[in-house]
């Protein structure tokens, strides 16, 4: 699905994206800035996405890839992670307050200066992953730090 047909239905009350392929979408335009509250991406292909200035609030993302994404100054607040794989996906300035990443795979992440409060990392796993500076009051039990930098927080 290309971005343009994937705004269109947004904005014409389609919520359920599950499974959807946006490979590569660029979300990019700080003018729009663009909302998808309550959105269901859930097994949604993601990879290599630009999202900027995006809001995902209450999102479903649960089994998504947005492995290599890049992701900066978004709104992810209680958005449901879980399962999904971010690996080596970019994220700077972006809020997650209350997300769940219960078993997501974060490997070789790099995070910057994204609140990341009161999150459930529980099984998440972290390998590699550069959290340097990152805001992280949440739930860690059971996740993997193998080669993790965490240096600042």
């Amino acid at each position: 699905m290309d971005k343009t047909e994937f705004i269109e239905l947004y904005q014409a009350g389609e919520r359920d994206f599950s499974g959807v392929d946006l490979t590569g979408v660029e979300l990019t335009d700080f003018k729009n800035n663009y909302k998808f509250s309550d959105i269901n991406l859930s097994g949604a292909n993601l990879t290599k996405a630009k999202l900027e200035f995006v809001n995902f609030t209450n999102a479903n993302l649960e089994n998504a890839n947005l492995a290599e994404a890049e992701i900066a100054c978004c709104d992810f607040n209680h958005a449901n992670f879980s399962n999904a794989h971010l690996t080596d996906a970019v994220i700077f300035l972006s809020n997650f307050v209350e997300a769940n990443f219960q078993s997501a795979n974060l490997t070789n992440i790099y995070v910057k200066y994204s609140p990341n409060d009161l999150c459930d990392f529980s099984g998440a796993n972290f390998s590699r992953a550069d959290c340097s500076n990152a805001v992280l009051i949440c739930n860690l039990s059971d996740s993997i730090f193998k080669d993790t930098n965490l240096n600042g927080i």
